[in-house]
C-alpha cells in the first residue's frame, strides 16, 4: 500500500470550493415545496435547451427557463446545481462555477448524456 502526502499546495482550491458549493445543493428536500409540474417543466425545458443556449451566461439561461415555466426565481440554478451534485449533469469542476459564465464554461458538454437518457434519469429522480 502506498501513501501520498497531501498539503494545501497540492489541492486545487477551485475544485474544493466547487465541491463544497455543489454539496450544499445535494439534498432533494429543498424541492418538496415546489410544484411537481413546475419542476418537471423546468427539467424538460432545461435539458432540451442546453445545446441551443450553450453560449448564454448561466444566469440568463436559468432566468429564461424560470420565465418560460413560471418557476420561482432561483429554482433553475438550484435544480441545475442539485443535478450536478448528483452527477446527472456534468460540470467543469476545475473551473470556477460562476453564474455570469457561459454554459460551455460550466457544463462539460463532452460528458453530457444524450437527451433521452438524461430525461429518463431525471424523471426517475423526481418521480
Amino acid at each position: 500500500m502506498s501513501f501520498k502526502s497531501v498539503t494545501e499546495k497540492s489541492i486545487n482550491k477551485v475544485k474544493v470550493a466547487n465541491i463544497k458549493r455543489l454539496l450544499s445543493y445535494h439534498d432533494a428536500n429543498r424541492f418538496q415545496t415546489e410544484s411537481p409540474q413546475v419542476v418537471a417543466a423546468l427539467l424538460e425545458d432545461m435539458v432540451s435547451r442546453f445545446h441551443d443556449c450553450s453560449y448564454d451566461p448561466l444566469k440568463d439561461f436559468c432566468t429564461q427557463l424560470e420565465w418560460r415555466t413560471y418557476a420561482r426565481q432561483g429554482l433553475a440554478l438550484e435544480l441545475l446545481f442539485h443535478l450536478a451534485a448528483h452527477k446527472c449533469i456534468p460540470v467543469q469542476i476545475d473551473k470556477q462555477l460562476v453564474a455570469t459564465k457561459p454554459l460551455t464554461e460550466v457544463i462539460d458538454f463532452s460528458r453530457l448524456p444524450r437527451i433521452p437518457t438524461l430525461m429518463e434519469e431525471l424523471n426517475e429522480r423526481f418521480a
